[in-house]
């Protein structure tokens, strides 16, 4: 593959996988144990419960991980990671059930 570097292009997917904010909102995958992921729900769900954010979160087991590569040999390769059952759209969903629930009074 020519000037092909696999170590470099390795390093490099960290580097380059999207973790940019959009839409005043942090959009995240994140990979970790159940126990962290307890943590994690219960954080949200008391930020949520104070006023401070709106949440919703879906668990999966695995991830995809989609790439733009202009070419082999340049470091502007992009990486975009989602959960591989449902991912953001999923979560979009329960937030938006959960935004549903307490404008109607029913959280």
């Amino acid at each position: 593959m020519g000037q092909f570097k696999p170590l470099k292009y390795r390093r490099e997917i960290s580097k380059n996988t999207d973790f940019r904010k959009f839409d005043d909102g942090l959009k995240m995958t994140v990979d970790c144990s159940p126990e962290i992921a307890d943590a994690i729900e219960a954080r949200l769900v008391s930020a949520q419960l104070s006023g401070v954010c709106v949440a919703g979160t879906h668990r999966q087991t695995s991830a995809h991980l989609t790439c733009y590569v202009p070419s082999n040999i340049r470091s502007d390769h992009v990486h975009f990671v989602d959960g591989a059952d449902g991912g953001y759209a999923a979560a979009a969903a329960k937030l938006k059930a959960g935004k549903t629930a307490v404008m109607a009074g029913v959280a």
